[in-house]
């Protein structure tokens, strides 16, 4: 199970793709009560505080996975 992790940074950000199309995304910084950090990327679509409580407690479970082993 994930332990508690502390949100560090939330950037919103925007790509062209060689089609010439614009993508949106947040990427969110975490670090880990274990020490783990990562940056997590949500498509702007599933920017909602359900999706990205559900995404995070995910990222943070495989961030932390090691340190159980």
């Amino acid at each position: 199970m994930a332990g508690p992790y502390k949100v560090t940074d939330v950037k919103q950000r925007e790509r062209f793709t060689s089609g010439g199309s614009k993508v949106s995304y947040y990427d969110i910084s975490v670090v880990t009560d274990q020490g783990a950090t990562g940056t997590l990327r949500i498509d702007t679509k599933d920017y909602n505080p359900v999706t990205v409580k559900q995404l995070l407690e995910e990222f943070v479970a495989g961030l932390d996975m090691p340190f159980g082993l």
